[in-house]
């Protein structure tokens, strides 16, 4: 950890926040909030595994900062050498706000910091973008989570939520103090890159032609990280049950249960109708190809997927 990939030359101190993610891929998300805090005159740094392999991402962040964790969060490097070294990172640059995102990288870089909150520095704010104990889990998994986040929450000065659910989990288990919790719409997402008219037609021609798809042939798109609770299995056995050829289903993503996925389509005779096509960057294209975009759930959340104020 401590590669510089950008920097900037600072003539007096200005503000500084710290974003931590687990791996670069989640900043793509963030940059709507980097350019907002460097136009205010902030110095935004951003620290995850293989953010310096990132030229857009590192080129936009002041500076860079690289750490490899371990995806398992009780792994000896993640408890051990990597929150010293962030603990020393965070108080050699003097960072005002560090903003934590993704569940490991939020753990290690809260405990990593919980003696240092008591001079009023750094404010730590923890984005949850879904907590990991959920209805219709297992009893054993989700009191081994909601232990972890309520622990994290005593290391937390502001933690922000994204849907009813977890809104109301915050809350009623007090994961911090409920004048600290803070619910936000979402991510965020610029609509204007997601508008029809900002994908041609050429692009949509070649998304089917890359696809093989016939002119009577239907898309449905499922853009997710290949992991359990995406529910990809679901998007298959649903496409095996319309038994219908001229429907396809596009996989856009990457995850530990894509040769699982391959190979679950290969058992239910659907390979030729689904298509694994790994990490994407034409997601406007691929959206506008499609005829439907799919996010699979339990049946004992779909109830809270439509509601918020």
């Amino acid at each position: 950890m401590g590669t510089k990939a950008a920097s900037t030359v600072e003539a007096e101190r200005m503000n500084r926040l710290l974003i931590v993610c687990t791996v670069a891929p989640t900043f793509g998300f963030l940059m709507p909030f980097v350019h907002h805090f460097r136009g205010l005159g902030w110095r935004v740094d951003g620290l995850a595994q293989g953010i310096t392999q990132r030229p857009d991402f590192a080129q936009a962040l002041d500076y860079a900062w690289e750490v490899t964790w371990s995806r398992n969060p009780l792994a000896v490097r993640n408890t051990l050498r990597i929150p010293r070294r962030i603990r020393e990172l965070v108080i050699r640059e003097q960072y005002d706000i560090v903003h934590t995102h993704t569940p490991v990288a939020s753990m290690v870089t809260r405990y990593a910091l919980r003696g240092l909150r008591k001079n009023g520095k750094p404010h730590v704010v923890y984005t949850a973008h879904g907590f990991h104990f959920q209805r219709g889990q297992g009893a054993l998994q989700n009191a081994a989570f909601l232990t972890l986040e309520k622990v994290a929450g005593r290391w937390t000065d502001d933690l922000i939520v994204m849907n009813d659910e977890d809104e109301t989990a915050a809350k009623q288990h007090r994961i911090v103090a409920v004048e600290r919790i803070h619910y936000m719409p979402g991510i965020g997402l610029d609509i204007a890159r997601y508008s029809p008219e900002a994908v041609s037609e050429a692009d949509v021609a070649q998304v089917r032609g890359e696809l093989q798809l016939g002119p009577q042939d239907r898309l449905f798109l499922m853009v997710a990280e290949f992991i359990p609770r995406k529910r990809h299995r679901d998007a298959l056995a649903a496409l095996r049950q319309l038994n219908r050829p001229e429907v396809h289903l596009a996989l856009a993503g990457r995850g530990h249960l894509t040769e699982a996925m391959q190979k679950l389509a290969a058992e239910l005779g659907v390979e030729k109708q689904a298509h694994f096509l790994g990490f994407r960057r034409d997601i406007p294209a691929l959206t506008r190809a499609s005829v439907a975009v799919l996010l699979p759930r339990r049946a004992k959340d779909s109830r809270a997927a439509f509601r918020r104020r």
